[in-house]
């Protein structure tokens, strides 16, 4: 006996309902089964621009716009890094030094604009390896 138009579309908007609450519950058991007590969520901002150590390009090639990705200067860290650990505002920019006008490079933004973000946004932070990522707090659900 073939279908009728009427019942083949309310066919089609039950299964629609039922795949929209599959995944609902679907993704709210993954939210309880990974809340822990630690509420911190990270993000990491992807830069756009070349890191020094990305670079395969010939060092004394004067046409290679590589060249320009990191200016050489300040010492990293014993792990190859800018920082011995993630830091944000005043802390990270005390602890950069020198290697500020780096890590601002590395991010495709001046040294200043760096120093203003890292002094303007809390939630802001220079990875050991130069890059930033953003940390915030989440608010757990209400019971």
């Amino acid at each position: 006996m073939p279908t009728s138009p009427v019942r083949r579309r309310s066919i089609t908007v039950v299964a629609s309902v039922a795949v929209v609450v599959a995944v609902a519950a679907g993704a709210t058991a993954i939210g309880w089964l990974s809340d822990s007590d630690d509420d911190t969520v990270v993000t990491q901002e992807p830069s756009a621009g070349p890191t020094a150590s990305s670079s395969t390009a010939d060092p004394d090639d004067p046409g290679d716009p590589d060249d320009t990705a990191a200016p050489a200067t300040g010492p990293l860290t014993p792990a190859g890094g800018f920082l011995p650990e993630p830091m944000g505002g005043q802390e990270a920019i005390d602890e950069l030094g020198e290697n500020l006008e780096r890590v601002a490079t590395i991010n495709d933004m001046s040294a200043e604009e760096l120093r203003e973000l890292l002094l303007r946004d809390q939630t802001l932070r220079v990875s050991p390896d130069g890059h930033l990522f953003y940390v915030e707090t989440a608010t757990p659900p209400s019971p």
